[in-house]
């Protein structure tokens, strides 16, 4: 159990890293220029390196990379209710925000079930 404890939030934010970095690659199909591309693309991959950023965080001291991704899912969810209806709001949330709650909750358990230190 505390293997899976161990490596279900880690495996979680890799995925879901990858999967905020997949949406950066609709710039190139956009018709900018290469510079405006880049830039574009740079901009687009923003939350992906705040997560990847608290994933580091988390790999280091499992209960506060576990509070940062609660944070980050708070930060989203203000961020995406602000121009959004409650039936787009409920959509995004299942699938951005719910899965950062998921590994921040995990990151905690994993601090006080796997690394009793």
């Amino acid at each position: 159990m505390k293997k899976i404890i161990y490596w279900t939030p880690r495996v979680l934010s890799i995925i879901y890293i990858l999967f905020l970095s997949i949406f950066s690659l609709d710039v190139f199909a956009e018709g900018y220029s290469i510079p405006q591309a880049l830039v574009a693309f740079f901009m687009h991959l923003i939350p992906a390196i705040i997560v990847l950023l608290a994933f580091l965080f988390a790999t280091k001291k499992p209960l506060y990379g576990g509070i940062s991704f609660l944070i980050l899912a708070f930060a989203f969810s203000v961020f995406f209710m602000q121009n959004a209806n409650m039936q787009t709001f409920v959509i995004i949330g299942s699938i951005l925000i719910l899965p950062l709650l998921l590994i921040g909750i995990l990151f905690i358990l994993n601090k006080y079930y796997v690394n009793d230190r």
